[in-house]
């Protein structure tokens, strides 16, 4: 028999602070059915994509790649309570970290990318890193931070007051 089931979120990065999990919302049973999602020849060449981090926001999912090909973005909509692929995004350098906040992906790789998921083509807005080499990316308010290794592992803080346009 189906039953109900429940969930809690939680901030995937601990930088600069973990928030408490918060509730929400509980599926009826008659929601509760499990759905895959092929990655398909027709959203990306690379033969060998896995979804290894996902980020979402509102109906907007970003799956970011892991394998031979490294700087491939999918985008789903979730707005049918099915994933629904809408666009791929090919970054200029291969990604380690993505982050979606306000139909806004922010994307970690050689620099810190904004990508517009609001629109498609999604269009892209370098933020720059001080040594173009960032690691990982979290958001919290009006602020996004990126891990740098620039020599010293010091953190970016960038003003997403525009969220299309992070300033540091």
């Amino acid at each position: 028999p189906r039953r109900a089931m429940s969930a809690s979120a939680k901030a995937g990065n601990v930088l600069p602070r973990q928030p408490q999990p918060r509730f929400v919302g509980t599926l009826p049973a008659t929601n509760s059915i499990p759905v895959a999602v092929p990655i398909t020849s027709t959203m990306t060449t690379d033969g060998n994509f896995h979804a290894r981090r996902l980020a979402f926001d509102g109906n907007k999912l970003v799956a970011q790649t892991a394998g031979s090909d490294d700087n491939k973005l999918l985008v789903f909509d979730l707005s049918t309570g099915s994933p629904v692929w809408t666009q791929t995004i090919t970054v200029p350098v291969n990604t380690r970290d993505v982050v979606v906040r306000n139909d806004v992906a922010y994307v970690a790789g050689g620099n810190l990318y904004a990508y517009d998921l609001s629109v498609n083509p999604a269009t892209q807005v370098l933020a720059g890193v001080s040594c173009s080499d960032s690691y990982s990316v979290a958001v919290d308010g009006v602020y996004a931070y990126a891990s740098s290794a620039c020599g010293d592992g010091h953190i970016e803080i960038y003003d997403i007051t525009n969220p299309k346009v992070p300033v540091r």
